[in-house]
Protein backbone atom coordinates (compact mmCIF):
# COMPACT_ATOMS: atom_id res chain seq x y z
CA UNK A 1 0.00 0.00 0.00
CA UNK A 2 1.26 3.44 -0.93
CA UNK A 3 0.03 6.61 0.73
CA UNK A 4 -0.13 9.94 -1.08
CA UNK A 5 -1.50 12.87 0.91
CA UNK A 6 -4.37 11.37 2.92
CA UNK A 7 -5.22 8.61 0.43
CA UNK A 8 -3.87 5.07 0.33
CA UNK A 9 -3.49 3.11 -2.87
CA UNK A 10 -3.13 -0.61 -3.18
CA UNK A 11 -1.07 -1.77 -6.11
CA UNK A 12 -1.22 -5.04 -7.96
CA UNK A 13 2.45 -6.04 -8.11
CA UNK A 14 3.99 -8.85 -10.07
CA UNK A 15 7.56 -9.85 -10.84
CA UNK A 16 10.82 -10.60 -9.12
CA UNK A 17 11.95 -8.70 -6.02
CA UNK A 18 15.44 -8.63 -7.55
CA UNK A 19 14.32 -6.99 -10.81
CA UNK A 20 16.31 -3.92 -11.82
CA UNK A 21 13.62 -2.62 -14.19
CA UNK A 22 10.21 -1.38 -13.10
CA UNK A 23 7.06 -0.74 -15.09
CA UNK A 24 4.29 1.52 -13.76
CA UNK A 25 1.01 0.65 -15.49
CA UNK A 26 -1.79 3.21 -15.75
CA UNK A 27 -4.60 0.94 -16.83
CA UNK A 28 -7.84 2.01 -18.46
CA UNK A 29 -11.18 3.00 -16.92
CA UNK A 30 -12.27 -0.64 -16.64
CA UNK A 31 -9.89 -1.21 -13.73
CA UNK A 32 -7.74 -4.23 -13.13
CA UNK A 33 -9.35 -6.24 -15.89
CA UNK A 34 -8.06 -9.78 -16.39
CA UNK A 35 -6.32 -8.93 -19.70
CA UNK A 36 -4.41 -6.09 -18.01
CA UNK A 37 -3.36 -8.32 -15.11
CA UNK A 38 -2.26 -11.06 -17.51
CA UNK A 39 -0.33 -8.54 -19.59
CA UNK A 40 1.52 -7.40 -16.46
CA UNK A 41 2.31 -11.02 -15.61
CA UNK A 42 3.68 -11.59 -19.11
CA UNK A 43 5.91 -8.51 -18.86
CA UNK A 44 7.14 -9.59 -15.43
CA UNK A 45 7.77 -13.26 -16.06
CA UNK A 46 7.48 -14.37 -19.66
CA UNK A 47 9.21 -11.51 -21.41
CA UNK A 48 12.27 -12.70 -23.34
CA UNK A 49 15.67 -11.75 -22.00
CA UNK A 50 16.93 -8.42 -23.27
CA UNK A 51 20.25 -8.23 -25.06
CA UNK A 52 21.50 -5.53 -22.68
CA UNK A 53 21.50 -8.02 -19.80
CA UNK A 54 19.57 -5.74 -17.42
CA UNK A 55 17.33 -8.59 -16.36
CA UNK A 56 13.73 -8.97 -15.30
CA UNK A 57 10.88 -6.51 -14.84
CA UNK A 58 8.72 -5.84 -11.80
CA UNK A 59 5.30 -4.40 -12.67
CA UNK A 60 3.16 -2.10 -10.50
CA UNK A 61 -0.48 -1.25 -11.18
CA UNK A 62 -1.92 1.14 -8.58
CA UNK A 63 -5.65 0.71 -8.02
CA UNK A 64 -7.03 4.12 -8.96
CA UNK A 65 -10.76 3.31 -8.98
CA UNK A 66 -10.99 0.81 -6.14
CA UNK A 67 -13.93 -1.54 -6.56
CA UNK A 68 -15.75 0.94 -8.77
CA UNK A 69 -14.24 1.03 -12.27
CA UNK A 70 -16.34 2.06 -15.25
CA UNK A 71 -18.94 -0.53 -16.17
CA UNK A 72 -17.96 -2.35 -19.36
CA UNK A 73 -21.67 -2.90 -20.12
CA UNK A 74 -21.98 0.84 -20.89
CA UNK A 75 -19.60 0.64 -23.87
CA UNK A 76 -20.26 1.57 -26.53
CA UNK A 77 -23.01 3.79 -25.14
CA UNK A 78 -26.36 3.36 -26.85
CA UNK A 79 -28.84 4.77 -24.34
CA UNK A 80 -29.10 8.05 -22.41
CA UNK A 81 -28.43 6.24 -19.07
CA UNK A 82 -25.23 4.75 -20.52
CA UNK A 83 -24.04 8.15 -21.77
CA UNK A 84 -24.86 9.61 -18.36
CA UNK A 85 -22.96 6.86 -16.50
CA UNK A 86 -19.88 7.32 -18.69
CA UNK A 87 -19.97 11.11 -18.37
CA UNK A 88 -20.32 10.92 -14.60
CA UNK A 89 -17.42 8.47 -14.35
CA UNK A 90 -15.15 10.48 -16.66
CA UNK A 91 -15.87 13.74 -14.80
CA UNK A 92 -15.80 12.05 -11.39
CA UNK A 93 -13.37 9.28 -10.37
CA UNK A 94 -11.60 9.20 -13.76
CA UNK A 95 -11.32 12.96 -14.19
CA UNK A 96 -7.82 13.56 -15.59
CA UNK A 97 -7.48 16.69 -13.45
CA UNK A 98 -7.79 14.41 -10.39
CA UNK A 99 -5.97 11.30 -11.56
CA UNK A 100 -3.00 12.51 -13.63
CA UNK A 101 -1.47 14.46 -10.71
CA UNK A 102 -1.38 11.20 -8.70
CA UNK A 103 0.93 9.40 -11.11
CA UNK A 104 4.29 10.91 -10.19
CA UNK A 105 3.74 10.95 -6.39
CA UNK A 106 2.68 7.29 -6.59
CA UNK A 107 5.69 6.45 -8.73
CA UNK A 108 7.97 8.19 -6.24
CA UNK A 109 6.42 6.24 -3.33
CA UNK A 110 6.89 2.99 -5.25
CA UNK A 111 10.49 3.91 -6.10
CA UNK A 112 11.22 4.63 -2.44
CA UNK A 113 10.03 1.14 -1.47
CA UNK A 114 11.92 -0.52 -4.35
CA UNK A 115 15.41 1.02 -4.44
CA UNK A 116 16.82 -1.98 -6.31
CA UNK A 117 14.99 -0.86 -9.46
CA UNK A 118 17.37 1.20 -11.58
CA UNK A 119 15.20 2.14 -14.56
CA UNK A 120 11.50 2.79 -15.01
CA UNK A 121 8.88 2.82 -17.74
CA UNK A 122 5.33 4.09 -17.55
CA UNK A 123 2.69 2.69 -19.85
CA UNK A 124 -1.03 2.91 -20.11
Amino acid sequence: MFTIAKYSYVADVTGSNTAKRGIFVCYDVFGLYIQTIRGADILASDFPAQSDGAGEFKVFMPVFFGDNPSDLANYPPKTPPQFKAITEFMTGPADPDKTVPLIFPLLEAIKKENPQIESWAILG
